[in-house]
């Protein structure tokens, strides 16, 4: 009866199937105790080893309805065109079918006499009502065979796992193949230490398709290759670059839309282009006999994962080549991923969440020793699946070529990469440390000496000290992705700050917005104050020799500064991006005061011309429109002083220059000590006079040396104090104290916008008396001076918010505004008892809650303060 069964079994496969004989003993047996139909079968052989024939073959020979319960609709289809092929007649629900075609098959499966031979449904149709009440239909007339499980990869603890829930019955037959497949060349290849991995992907693409095709010709003939990548955009990315370099790719993912999808698939199959870069859904059940080399682009999740997807390629038994590019970046992602992944699951039970995650990591820990460790990967595959060591005979990197791959290892280990060429566009470089000479030596030295003895250890002296250090590599590396966590999770834990709104002194533009999360108006505020230290320090060094350009220091950096920032925060998103962007400002900045060059944010729209000084440059168009200080008439232009050098600056000056705290502090260092001295200029006693000769020869050997000294920055004026708008008095003051305050090395010419004062020639009583009553007009003006400065400091503050709030149309309005505002202040608190800062405050506010928008010059004008 048996042998009788056994040639009916072998004319059907002739006949039906088109095979000539079994491909395995062991396929040919599981088929025959199907066959026989009295106890339940348990299935595990490799991929292309004819799972598949195991129960299409007892269907088509028996008399009823083989039921098939497949995971992806992706690999139904695959065998219904199959069979459809074979002339066999097989059909399929899932939720992918129309209403007509699902009433026709169940009308089929309802009658007497079913044609349908194999029925393809998906586990979630299973547990459908309307499913249920079919199954019950067909038990109630003994229709069918006995319960089959197939898969391709089964530790031993997973065939447990799928006997118990699948409550296949006892005694059961099982039937499992080894799963050592010599034709498969499986290598490990270091991204870490690999230059450009693309490259070295499409040089391993075309040395396992034995060629590339030329233009117009058929890819089938060299074969073909898939590419698993972790992520869609893994996918699109390897399969945009092997295209580029010369090997056509498309991608496969479930985001692409389904007919993109299904017709790169289509393409595939017909050899219209050679490699596809796909998830890890793709290819199962997908028979395609000539895959070349299957590639994995990122390292997998487990062991057993790794082996179904690499044992796609060489299905015809031909050679075929398995790579698998490793980086410890990946390592650590898919630790983290699996970490996540066990922490969503839907699952109450925390020990069993637990005992899930432990079996993952355990899975994940045999996969990362598969790539880090120098041992036989035919034989790392056989272990985990509990067969006995195969003959690999150099069918692994591992085999033929150790003392390679541990050198790599060796430098993965170091973190010995160079990035030399990559910054220069190339591919990156690895450099190792080696003895010199070792591999002219006997036996390659120590290092050689070294490796025969863990060669012969490992042979005779089993895998004790091996398991011990992966023991230890296990619980180390468990340890550090724990620690990740707990801080991953501590930081998670962290709430945002709730936001804190401006001050009503805040120059922000925008103060209030919370565009861009997690950045404080306090952060905000310390960026704009970088901004204008760095363009207040650019403004003053380009000016420094121009002392009526640095009456604008006050403003125009600030003001720049705060459209400045406000352009970054209105052009981001993130707060560690804004401050980059504002930190690339600050550089650019800086750059420019590096190369003496004004920064073009503070460069004039339209050059407006100044008052009291020569023309300037016309080829300098950098010049911003800034108001102007009247100029200094030096002594050469007034005449001559008595007993003075004209070519250097009088003792007096200078000892009164460095006294005074405005007075610029590399001059005063530049003076030294100097300047401490009294000289021939101030003789008021004769104790004085002893040192009048050792201090002008100072001086006289100072300027000799240096004829360019930086003069001390004048007094204050601000923009609104133009000299054609000062009083008369108020200017000769000011112009008085400046020639006995400040030193003029070289010779200033006349302003044009003042006529020449006689100068005393009497002698030294005359000049005594002339610096008397200097000092007297100083002494009488100095409290207007300071309660102007005290005025204009405190307008320019409170006015600033509702410039940046478009309240003021542009900066020119600006300064009209305070010029105005500040000389209304300054004349009427003169004789008040209110403070300054209270009544500015309510002077601002009393104005725009009049006007909405100073728009135009006669607005300002018709202000009513």
């Amino acid at each position: 009866m048996t042998d009788q069964r056994e040639r009916q079994a072998l004319e059907t496969l002739v006949k039906t199937f088109k095979h000539a004989h079994f491909r395995s003993d062991t396929q040919r047996k599981a088929v025959l105790k199907v066959l026989d139909g009295k106890e339940d079968v348990f299935i595990c052989m490799p991929t292309g080893a004819g799972k598949s024939l195991c129960y299409q073959l007892p269907a088509v020979m028996s008399t009823g309805l083989t039921l098939v319960i497949s995971p992806l609709i992706a690999l139904m289809q695959d065998q219904l065109e199959h069979l459809e092929n074979l002339g066999i007649c097989s059909e399929t629900l899932n939720s992918k079918m129309s209403a007509e075609e699902r009433r026709r098959v169940l009308k089929d499966l309802s009658g007497d006499k079913p044609e349908t031979k194999l029925l393809y449904i998906t586990p979630e149709q299973v547990d459908t009502d309307s499913f249920k009440s079919l199954a019950e239909m067909l038990m109630e007339r003994r229709l069918g065979v006995p319960c089959i499980a197939l898969t391709a990869t089964a530790p031993k603890q997973v065939i447990e796992d799928i006997v118990k829930q699948l409550r296949l019955r006892e005694p059961m037959s099982r039937f499992k193949q080894s799963v050592y497949r010599p034709n498969l060349y499986y290598e490990v290849k270091m991204k870490d230490t690999i230059g450009d991995v693309f490259e070295d992907l499409k040089i391993f693409a075309i040395k396992s398709l034995g060629g590339a095709a030329e233009k117009g010709e058929n890819w089938d003939e060299f074969g073909c290759g898939i590419v698993y990548c972790r992520t869609r955009d893994s996918c699109e990315e390897v399969a945009a670059h092997l295209t580029r370099k010369g090997i056509p790719a498309r991608p496969y993912h479930a985001g692409l839309k389904s007919g993109i999808r299904e017709g790169n698939q289509i393409d595939w199959m017909a050899g219209r282009f050679p490699v596809i870069c796909a998830t890890i859904s793709f290819g199962m059940g997908v028979d395609k006999s000539n895959v070349r080399f299957v590639a994995h682009w990122n390292v997998p999740k487990s062991m057993a994962g790794f082996y179904q997807e690499s044992g796609r390629a060489g299905r015809d038994g031909k050679q075929s080549y398995c790579r698998l590019y490793y980086s410890q970046q990946d390592r650590d992602t898919v630790a983290f991923l699996i970490k996540k992944e066990t922490s969503r699951s839907k699952k109450k039970d925390k020990d069993a969440v637990q005992e899930l995650l432990r079996a993952a990591m355990k899975n994940f820990e045999i996969m990362i020793s598969f790539c880090e460790e120098v041992s036989c990967r035919h034989w790392s595959i056989s272990k985990f699946f509990g067969d006995d060591k195969p003959e690999c005979g150099k069918s692994c990197d591992a085999c033929k070529e150790p003392r390679e791959i541990e050198k790599q290892l060796q430098e993965l280990r170091r973190g010995m990469f160079a990035s030399v060429n990559k910054r220069k566009g190339g591919a990156g470089t690895m450099f190792y440390v080696e003895e010199d000479g070792a591999d002219e030596m006997y036996g390659k030295g120590r290092k050689g000496a070294k490796m025969d003895t863990d060669d012969y250890d490992s042979q005779f002296l089993g895998d004790d000290d091996d398991e011990t250090q992966e023991a230890r590599d296990r619980k180390q590396r468990s340890s550090f992705i724990q620690k990740q966590f707990k801080i991953r999770k501590n930081n998670a834990g962290i709430t945002n700050e709730e936001f804190i709104p401006p001050s009503d002194d805040c120059p922000l533009r925008e103060a209030d917005s919370q565009r861009i999360p997690k950045l404080t108006v306090a952060a905000r505020e310390h960026c704009m104050e970088l901004l204008e230290k760095a363009l207040l320090t650019n403004y003053c060094q380009f000016y420094r020799d121009q002392p009526s350009k640095q009456a604008a220091q006050d403003y125009v950096p600030r003001c720049t500064a705060i459209d400045m920032e406000h352009a970054v925060f209105k052009g981001n998103k993130l707060h560690n991006i804004y401050k980059t962007s504002i930190m690339r400002k600050v550089m650019d900045v800086k750059k420019s005061t590096t190369l003496n060059q004004l920064h073009p944010s503070m460069a004039p729209e339209t050059p407006v011309s100044t008052v009291g000084t020569s023309s300037p440059d016309p080829g300098d168009s950098t010049l911003p429109a800034l108001p102007c200080l009247p100029l200094i008439e030096s002594e050469d232009t007034v005449g001559a002083v008595p007993d003075c050098d004209n070519t250097t600056p009088s003792c007096s000056s200078i000892t009164e220059c460095v006294q005074n705290k405005d007075c610029d502090k590399e001059f005063q260092k530049l003076l030294g000590d100097s300047c401490g001295k009294t000289t021939d200029c101030m003789t008021e006693t004769e104790s004085d006079s002893s040192t009048n000769k050792d201090t002008s020869a100072n001086l006289d050997e100072l300027a000799s040396k240096n004829t360019s000294i930086i003069p001390p920055k004048p007094k204050m004026v601000y923009f609104f104090e133009r000299g054609d708008s000062l009083k008369k008095e108020n200017e000769e003051n000011r112009f008085d104290q400046q020639i006995e305050t400040r030193p003029s090395p070289v010779p200033i010419p006349e302003p044009s916008h003042r006529s020449k004062r006689p100068l005393d020639k009497t002698g030294d009583a005359g000049r005594e008396s002339k610096h008397r009553r200097t000092e007297d007009r100083h002494s009488a003006s100095g409290g207007d001076s300071g309660r102007m400065k005290e005025c204009a400091d405190l307008v320019v503050k409170y006015l600033s918010p509702h410039f940046k709030a478009g309240r003021i149309a542009n900066k020119d309005l600006f300064k009209q505004t305070a010029k105005k505002l500040t000389h209304h202040l300054a004349n009427s608190s003169s004789n008040g008892t209110e403070p300054v800062k209270e009544s500015v405050k309510r002077l601002i506010k009393g104005v725009f809650s009049k006007v909405k928008v100073i728009s135009s010059e006669s607005a300002v004008k018709s202000l009513k303060l």
